[in-house]
């Protein structure tokens, strides 16, 4: 007889069980689900938990975590539930949204509230309103009131002046800037030694210059002026002049007797200015006010 095993077949191959289920001591152990028992457990399919080995599950009472949580589908496996709102397979994974093109398709819902914000309308608080309109009227005013007030001045109380020559040298420069006062004149009469700013007489004009000009006053109205020896005689009398440089001589001319409307006006550089001595006396409805203040440039400011 040979020593060779008989293989089991048929329900011996799973070996002999006790009544209570247990296997025989000597007979081949049962499997689980077509695996010995002695072997590592098999990995679950990607992307699903493993189903737990034992009793079976209860489908009865789900894992229930809210709109995020899991459950555990027919199968044993616990799956994500599906956000609220969305749908699902018939596997419980949550369905992806439809696309067209590789973009998403928007649903009614989100349509129309896209429609519904183009067509909102912004509602403006009547108060918010009313500010604004006080505010602008407000500013306006002002701005007004302040090109009022500054062409009122300039009109009447006092107006900016540029030297425009050596004339006046030493005392004024070219280009220095003289605040005139035309209120003086009209409020006491012209004293020797102003400084008045006037339009230019027939006389001094020129070709293409029509700007003012500025000299000092040396005679006054009904008096005789001439000048004699470099000096400057009134009345026949030599008058100072302290405003002259030393090195300053006053070329000769005739004596001249002003009107009663009428003064005798001179450059402090008298070689170099036409003054009186050119156009003669000047009107006084000619002058236009008495330059009291050098306000440029800002380093000299000086009071006449």
């Amino acid at each position: 007889m040979s020593n060779e095993r008989r293989p089991l077949r048929g329900p011996e191959a799973f070996g002999r069980v006790a009544g209570d289920g247990a296997a025989v001591p000597g007979t081949a152990a049962p499997s689980v689900n077509g695996r010995a028992p002695d072997a590592p457990p098999a990995a679950p399919p990607r992307g699903r938990s493993a189903a737990p080995v034992g009793d079976p599950p209860t489908t009865d009472a789900p894992h229930d975590q809210g709109a995020e949580g899991t459950h555990a589908n027919g199968a044993g496996l616990l799956v994500a539930a599906p956000p609220s709102g969305a749908g699902a397979s018939r596997d419980g994974l949550p369905l992806l949204p439809p696309v067209v093109r590789g973009r998403p398709l928007v649903g009614a819902a989100t349509a129309h509230e896209g429609r519904a914000r183009r067509r909102a309308v912004v509602v403006v608080d009547p108060a918010t309103e009313a500010s604004t309109t006080r505010d602008l009227i407000h500013w306006t005013a002002v701005v007004g009131g302040a090109l009022l007030v500054a062409l009122v001045v300039k009109m009447v109380l006092f107006q900016a002046f540029m030297i425009p020559s050596e004339s006046m040298s030493p005392a004024l420069g070219v280009g220095d800037r003289v605040l005139v006062n035309k209120l003086s004149y009209r409020l006491h009469d012209v004293h020797r030694g102003d400084l008045i700013v006037f339009e230019r007489p027939p006389l001094a004009q020129s070709a293409g210059d029509d700007s003012d000009l500025v000299k000092r006053v040396i005679a006054l109205p009904g008096e005789t002026v001439e000048a004699k020896g470099g000096v400057v005689l009134v009345d026949g009398v030599a008058i100072p002049e302290r405003y002259l440089t030393p090195e300053t001589a006053t070329a000769d001319f005739p004596r001249t007797t002003l009107g009663s409307d009428e003064v005798w006006v001179m450059g402090d550089n008298r070689g170099n200015s036409r003054d009186s001595r050119v156009f003669g006396p000047l009107t006084e409805d000619y002058i236009i006010g008495r330059a009291f203040l050098r306000v440029w440039p800002l380093d000299d400011l000086t009071l006449f």
